[in-house]
């Protein structure tokens, strides 16, 4: 429809309205205008008044009566022209502000960040945004329901996490299950891993750490979803947790 399109031009739903209202009827009172376009009168005075501001509505007195008319459809490129400088003028002031922003924000003490992403696509994004943060010497550390995992990521573990081998990231995991499982430990697939009975210790989240940097928590059963903690002291006492539970746990 032409009033979405001129939504995503920039007028406001009403304003496209009111523009199209005009097109349709050319010269007319307020009153005409406002019954075309279903926007009450004082509404559409205000209106009128803002597309005139904007090029794309003008008056016209007849016999001592106020008319408006639009401006020809051409004039909407003159109207982006005029948002394209107007978001350049913008963006030039951010950018002279930004050192200063920086240092209020720097100043105001260390904070974590958390994040939050739904569905299986919102936790490869976080994945990737881990990888990406690691250098070739660092390592993720995490714990994993392995059952659950499977039921959720079928061949998750037999084939590997193709975005973490492309990285060439190692990955240490605890993981709980049923059973133990012989093809967790893996050179090729860049994974140490030991084990605990779930009868001992069910894990019901995957937690995946980057030591000094950030947690991620991730949710399986009943919706898919992650939070992201970054933070170095989350981060450093979920590495230590870990540490304990590796030295428990069976290879």
């Amino acid at each position: 429809m032409l009033e979405k399109t001129l939504e995503k031009l920039g007028l406001s739903e009403k304003e496209a309205r009111v523009y199209l209202a005009l097109l349709g009827i050319g010269q007319a009172t307020v009153q005409q205008i406002a019954k075309k376009a279903g926007v009450v009168r004082p509404t559409t005075y205000v209106i009128l008044e803002t597309l005139s501001k904007k090029g794309l509505a003008t008056t016209v007195e007849k016999n001592g009566k106020v008319y408006f008319a639009a401006e020809s459809p051409e004039q909407l490129q003159q109207f982006l022209k005029q948002q394209e400088q107007e978001i350049s003028t913008k963006v030039e002031e951010l950018k002279r502000a930004m050192p200063e922003l920086v240092s209020i924000f720097a100043l105001s003490g260390d904070r974590p960040t958390m994040r939050f992403y739904e569905g299986k696509d919102g936790v490869a994004a976080s994945d990737d945004d881990a990888y990406r943060s690691l250098k070739p010497s660092e390592q993720i550390y995490a714990f994993s329901p392995a059952d659950e995992m499977e039921r959720v990521y079928p061949g998750a573990f037999t084939v590997g996490s193709e975005r973490r081998l492309a990285y060439d990231i190692w990955t240490n995991v605890i993981y709980s299950s049923k059973a133990k499982l012989p093809y967790m430990n893996s050179e090729k697939l860049k994974r140490r891993a030991r084990y605990i009975p779930i009868k001992r210790f069910n894990f019901g989240a995957i937690v995946t750490v980057v030591p000094g940097r950030r947690v991620q928590i991730t949710a399986l059963r009943e919706r898919i979803f992650a939070v992201v903690i970054e933070d170095p002291t989350v981060a450093n006492t979920f590495k230590a947790i870990w540490d304990i539970m590796w030295q428990t746990a069976e290879e």
